[in-house]
């Protein structure tokens, strides 16, 4: 599957959390004591799950718990139960080409480009 890489820090805290059966604070020391980073005290973290919301993690930190997020996924221990702080997701809100083209303007013009150009060839 490999890792999304719309998932905010928090959101991955929560991910990795359940699927290793620990809170959010546990999950949080243990990947900063893992690799050795001092962060934020926890009740300083901005603990938002929202997608445009939550604290920002030291890299090496986010590393670690995208790690531990594909030790988990090829292990078979994420559950599609894991994932419900993140919320459905537009596969469109990521990706502007298939945002452009799913425009019904846009579909429009592009099939009467198509019959434009096929008239103008043969006649």
């Amino acid at each position: 599957m490999g890792f999304p890489d719309f998932i905010t820090d928090m959101q991955l805290i929560d991910i990795i959390s359940k699927a290793e059966g620990w809170s959010h604070e546990q999950t949080y020391k243990v990947a900063h004591k893992e690799v050795g980073v001092e962060g934020y005290p926890w009740d300083r973290f901005n603990q938002s799950l929202d997608p445009k919301g939550g604290g920002t993690l030291p890299t090496p930190v986010r590393f670690e718990l995208i790690r531990a997020f594909d030790i988990h996924d090829k292990a078979g221990t994420l559950k599609p139960g894991h994932f419900k702080s993140v919320g459905r997701v537009s596969s469109q809100e990521h990706n502007p080409i298939a945002n452009f083209t799913s425009s019904k303007w846009v579909r429009w013009a592009m099939w009467f480009w198509a019959f434009y150009f096929i008239i103008t060839f043969f006649f």
